[in-house]
């Protein structure tokens, strides 16, 4: 039995509803049971009304209702503009949205006044959607450059497909194909979906990812590296620097009678304490060192391709800044010194052998009267 053109059609329908709307609930299903941020409910909205667009494409092209143009254009303006809320927190001010929904509304009275012919549909959509869809580019890559996230990588392949139809979708109309122009507009707005979902969902994976990183890898006080974290990004920079037999150095650092600033300020002063310290730190090392903190007040430096005498002078350099660091708490004004143990090893090394004696020379440190730096190799053994 032969299936007729129309019975096809409402089949092809039919699936591709269902395809959507299975989406659309798998997206707010999992949106329903992860906290990320505001844009997260914007999503849910781009989504929701995606598919309320879809649904209505299918309408259309079922049952012939042209009618139904006008309001899908202003749909997919609306369901654009959720997506680029979405993606850039600084479209959200209340002035542009309301500007944004002043044209929608001019939009939706012009429509129900005037009855666009095809071709015109088709022009306000191509320009509406370079205008638009040229933004969300431009976010999307911004997002994706200071994130990292490949998710917004694969939007951003979406929203070229769409620009770059668009631009073809305005060449067919000047060369008078309006149907070769719909079934673009259609085609791309159907990938571009896809493509976004697609996107959404490694968006996820990949904050999830980022977020259990930081919590296996960073300590959640100061932000640092715990030690988990320290000898993970080790294992990166170890293997070159002993093919290369450079020098390596380690810093350990201890800040003096801590407990005493717990006992006086509690440990909210202690806490405030180590944030303050842990930042003297990071703001005074190189991006190719490596701080971390290894627990309660002990930090470490980790100084690849340095000697023993340029190690000391970043040592000594630290022990200063934190001598002269002014820590507030409420009305008190906290001071603090910290002691310094180095080691050097050149070639060749040991990890662990470093650390103990970084260690041993840290302790000498506090011994001798404490804020002050002392080098392994100056011990008397």
């Amino acid at each position: 039995m032969e299936i007729s053109a129309y019975a096809y059609l409402l089949m092809l329908a039919l699936i591709k509803i269902a395809a959507f709307a299975s989406v659309a609930y798998i997206i707010i299903a999992i949106s329903r049971h992860h906290i990320f941020s505001e844009s997260i409910h914007y999503y849910k909205r781009y989504f929701l009304f995606a598919f309320i667009l879809t649904f209505l494409d299918i309408i259309v092209e079922v049952f012939n209702l042209p009618r139904l143009l006008n309001i899908m254009l202003l749909l997919y303006f609306g369901v654009s503009f959720f997506l680029l809320l979405s993606i850039d927190e600084k479209f959200r001010r209340r002035s542009l949205i309301t500007v944004f929904s002043a044209l929608l509304t001019t939009f939706l009275i012009s429509s129900i006044l005037y009855t666009y012919t095809l071709s015109q549909y088709i022009i306000v959509h191509a320009t509406g959607s370079i205008l638009l869809y040229t933004t969300l580019l431009n976010s999307s890559v911004r997002q994706a450059r200071k994130l990292h996230n490949i998710g917004f990588h694969i939007m951003s392949t979406a929203f070229m497909i769409i620009i770059v139809s668009s631009l073809l979708e305005i060449i067919c109309i000047f060369f008078e194909h309006p149907g070769l122009s719909y079934t673009l507009a259609v085609s791309s707005a159907n990938i571009g979906f896809i493509l976004v979902i697609l996107g959404f969902m490694a968006k996820i994976v990949m904050s999830e990812y980022t977020e259990l990183n930081n919590i296996a890898l960073k300590d959640s006080l100061t932000q640092m590296n715990n030690r988990r974290g320290l000898y993970y990004l080790l294992e990166t920079i170890l293997p070159s620097s002993n093919r290369q037999e450079q020098c390596f150095s380690i810093i350990a650092m201890d800040i003096d009678f801590f407990k005493k600033v717990n006992d006086t300020y509690g440990h909210d002063g202690g806490d405030i304490v180590l944030q303050a310290f842990a930042k003297l730190i990071k703001n005074n090392h190189r991006n190719t060192d490596i701080s971390a903190r290894l627990g309660g007040e002990e930090f470490v430096l980790i100084l690849p391709n340095t000697d023993a005498s340029q190690a000391l002078k970043v040592a000594e350099k630290l022990r200063a800044a934190t001598e002269t660091l002014d820590i507030k708490l409420n009305d008190a004004l906290i001071k603090i010194t910290s002691s310094f143990g180095v080691e050097t090893s050149c070639g060749n090394f040991d990890l662990d052998e470093l650390f103990k004696n970084a260690d041993k020379a840290l302790y000498e440190s506090k011994f001798s009267g404490r804020n002050r730096v002392t080098h392994f190799a100056d011990i008397q053994h």
